[in-house]
């Protein structure tokens, strides 16, 4: 007993203010760099596992270890960004600043293996689905290991950055399937399956997302001040736990994955090498259509803002951001051919020049009517065939024209229209409608014969009288008709809007005057000729932009209806009366591809002599790739003749554009200047990229910021707006408990706002110690009086008797379990409003 020790007693903790809550361990932080790195990992996985997919699946030269290492370093660097909040803020924007910076560097690069990967993909796509025509794209450089490694690159930073987001925030498993299937099974649809370690990786992606997503232990909290063991959020009463990440576990979880992945993606495997013999299903069928039009046309094929089926829009303009043809027949016209000329088969005439459209003309008819009275009719009718009128007297002269029989079969075209040649005979016996000078069809009919004069252009043009006034005899009504016609034609298709007017003044000195309307059409078709090339992609024109004025201005590249909108509204400038036209243009390659009908006798389709001989009977398909847009100019003694002012396309420069890299962000980096020539040597893309070094000033100062900076002052004013309002909403809650008795909030907010002013006052904390954030209210009638002695108004309005009686009743207000009264309350929120404003 005398060496045993007695215990010794802990002393008893009192708590002269109540109870106490023991301190809570902090919970260990378990790996969180880890945590990162894996995350990083996983975001390579989905990122890596498609771009390797794709390129596995078309076989495309790469650099791989290159693109290996890259797109892994980029997705740990983006994944640590998630590591704090200081990293996170910072580098973000450095990172969004550094890659808008490599797209403009090495723009030329990028497009180039983009185009390249595209010539790829249409060819295999269209010899998987025996297409007749897709267009080449235009590769800036010959080495295509070199550029489609950067055009993948490019992909892949831009994918790692969404999925960044996706994973290391929300692990959204939907979001990440969405971002990364529709790439790695593009080769799926021709029978090209993507090498099975990619396919593995992307499995492995899926499975290790949904999970972390199902069992929520994903969370980086660099948001918190200390790391806990889980976060909670409380939405509508509801709480919802979140376990933050463990470095260990996240490893854990890799490896298991990984092997089963692994073991899942070899059973898969004669399921991704299978010959895919489903293709008569109808979906499939559905998608094989999908396809198709996406390998001839391009993305762009899915977002015009209206389609014009059969190529005819009705004058519409500025919606269709690029042609996007079908290549599926039509028309089937039957014919004997005459001549070398394109065969034109006109639809629509338009007439009045909006901006953004063409509309038909509105001759005043009630004039007409009570002048020709009963006869409008005939009138109209004479009006709309009066060139094929004037012919037929030509050919009683003695001129050797023939008189041709043509058939032509609507398979697809636009309903709504008669789809004619120039110049269709006065016999006309079809069921149609004389409107305006135009034939329309008074039914729907899918097959019509008729006769027509394949007449020359050339010998309408300075025809020297107008053989059809002479012949009518004196006092014949039609003399009256055909003079206020002409007068019509040259008044009411000389009409220019008055914001256009100038403009195409302007343009004169710079295309020159011709002395007569044969001169002037060739001055205007070399100018565009020199000046503007086609495209079938030019992009949309601005909805609160001039069409032809964009087109002249600014764009400088377009298809058919933007060279005879332009064409037309020029030749009125010079004085001559032109309108727009909408139809169909049957190129002499066309007809030679045509069917020669060895059944049908030449001599019952044609009258006359043929100058091309005997030709027989050809029967053309006519697609909608031959959907085209012209110009009719108005000859005085003769009528209106066709003008073609589309420059031939370059299928080089067509393919530069058609379903370009940059049209897919046109609406972002949107580059202006022309692109550079094909380049086939290392001493010419030494120079290039060289020069591109020097691009980050030119970059500063280019459009491409003005929509992000809309975009960003955009975003900055609803963040402003957001707190603003959240708020507001705070303070009137709190101003309606103060109201109906709960007096705590209001008075514990207004106390706050003071403890903020006298802790900005006070002087920096020692080292190694925090700063306050809250004083007791205890506490402060001593920090009163050390601020009273510095401040003489506070001294004057306020005494430490009233700062500690206040203060007690603070602590009764925000502590006790009933509280204050109103009055009590009033005089204490007043305290602290002038205790604050005193403090200056």
């Amino acid at each position: 007993m005398w060496f045993r020790k007695k215990p010794q007693e802990e002393p008893a903790t009192t708590y002269p203010y109540g109870f106490a809550v023991p301190e809570q361990p902090e919970t260990v932080v378990s790996g969180k760099a880890l945590v990162c790195l894996m995350k990083g990992i996983l975001i390579f996985a989905a990122a890596y596992g498609t771009i390797g997919g794709v390129v596995s699946s078309f076989q495309l030269p790469t650099r791989s270890a290159l693109l290996f290492f890259t797109l892994l370093a980029f997705s740990i660097v983006m994944a640590f960004l998630h590591y704090s909040r200081f990293l996170f803020n910072l580098f973000y924007p450095v990172i969004f600043v550094g890659f808008t910076y490599f797209i403009f560097t090495f723009r030329y690069l990028v497009n180039s293996g983009y185009q390249a990967f595209l010539n790829i993909l249409q060819q295999t796509y269209g010899d998987y689905y025996l297409l007749d025509t897709y267009r080449e794209s235009t590769e800036y450089f010959s080495d295509r290991s070199l550029t489609i490694t950067f055009a993948a690159g490019f992909i892949g930073f831009f994918l790692i950055l969404l999925l960044n987001i996706f994973i290391s925030e929300y692990m959204s498993v939907i979001a990440v399937i969405l971002l990364t299937f529709p790439i790695f099974q593009s080769g799926l649809f021709v029978e090209k399956p993507p090498a099975i370690s990619y396919f593995i990786l992307l499995l492995f992606s899926y499975f290790m997302v949904g999970i972390l997503r199902c069992s929520r232990h994903f969370l980086l909290p660099y948001r918190d001040k200390k790391w806990t063991e889980f976060a909670h959020t409380e939405k509508n009463n509801v709480v919802t736990y979140r376990y933050h990440a463990s470095g260990r576990l996240f490893l854990q979880l890799t490896g298991v994955f990984l092997v089963f992945t692994l073991i899942l993606g070899l059973i898969s495997l004669p399921m991704m090498t299978g010959s895919g013999n489903n293709r008569l299903s109808k979906a499939r069928r559905q998608m094989d259509e999908y396809m198709k039009v996406f390998t001839q046309n391009g993305l762009s094929s899915f977002f015009d803002r209206y389609s014009a089926k059969g190529g005819i829009s009705g004058g519409k303009l500025g919606g269709v951001s690029s042609v996007r043809p079908d290549y599926e027949t039509d028309l089937n016209v039957t014919f004997v051919p005459t001549s070398y000329n394109t065969l034109y088969l006109k639809a629509y005439t338009g007439a009045h020049y909006t901006g953004n459209s063409w509309e038909e003309a509105d001759i005043p008819e009630s004039t007409l009517e009570q002048t020709l009275g009963d006869d409008f009719e005939n009138y109209e009718r004479f009006h709309a065939l009066l060139e094929g009128n004037r012919i037929s007297l030509m050919q009683n002269a003695g001129r050797d024209i023939p008189l041709v029989q043509m058939e032509i079969e609507n398979v697809d075209a636009e309903s709504g229209y008669d789809y004619l040649p120039y110049y269709v005979a006065p016999d006309f016996s079809l069921p149609s409608e004389f409107r305006h000078g135009n034939i329309y069809p008074a039914e729907e009919k899918s097959t019509y014969r008729f006769s027509y004069y394949p007449y020359p252009r050339s010998a309408s043009a300075g025809a020297g009288r107008d053989v059809m006034f002479a012949n009518l005899p004196a006092g014949d009504k039609r003399k009256d008709y055909l003079a206020y016609i002409s007068l019509y034609d040259r008044t009411n298709y000389l009409e220019i809007p008055e914001s256009l007017r100038e403009y195409l003044k302007s343009l004169h000195d710079e295309i020159g005057t011709g002395k007569d309307l044969a001169e002037q059409i060739d001055l205007i078709a070399d100018y565009f000729y020199q000046n503007y090339p086609y495209s079938m992609t030019p992009g949309t024109t601005p909805m609160d932009a001039d069409f032809v004025r964009y087109f002249l201005e600014t764009q400088k590249r377009g298809y058919c209806s933007h060279f005879a909108s332009a064409g037309a509204m020029l030749l009125r400038s010079y004085g001559y009366p032109a309108r727009y036209i909408e139809g169909y243009s049957v190129s002499l390659t066309d007809i030679s591809e045509g069917d020669v009908l060895s059944d049908e006798d030449q001599d019952d389709w044609i009258t006359g002599n043929n100058p091309l001989g005997s030709t027989g009977v050809v029967k053309v398909p006519v697609t909608d790739g031959s959907a085209h847009a012209w110009v009719e100019v108005y000859v005085d003694d003769f009528g209106w003749i066709p003008v073609e002012f589309t420059p031939p396309s370059d299928e080089d420069e067509v393919g530069a554009d058609y379903s370009g890299f940059w049209s897919l962000f046109s609406g972002i980096f949107a580059l202006s200047g022309q692109e550079p020539d094909t380049i086939n040597n290392q001493s010419q893309t030494t120079e290039l990229l060289s020069e591109n070094k020097n691009n980050l000033n030119r970059l500063l100062s280019h459009s491409v910021f003005k929509p992000l900076i809309i975009v960003l002052s955009l975003l900055l004013t609803v963040v402003l707006c957001f707190y603003l309002f959240r708020s507001l909403i705070r303070q009137q809650r709190m101003e309606t408990a103060y109201r109906n008795g709960d007096h705590a909030p209001l008075i514990s907010h207004a106390y706050r706002r003071l403890c903020q002013k006298i802790l900005a006052r006070m002087p920096a904390p020692e080292d190694g110690k925090e700063s306050p954030d809250f004083i007791l209210p205890g506490k402060m009638p001593d920090l009163f009086e050390a601020l009273a002695r510095e401040n003489s108004k506070l001294a004057e309005q306020l005494n430490a008797e009233t700062v500690t009686r206040n203060m007690e009743l603070l602590e009764q207000c925000l502590y006790a379990k009933d509280g204050i009264d109103r009055s009590s309350a009033d005089a204490l929120l007043s305290f602290l409003k002038t205790y604050k404003k005193a403090l200056g």
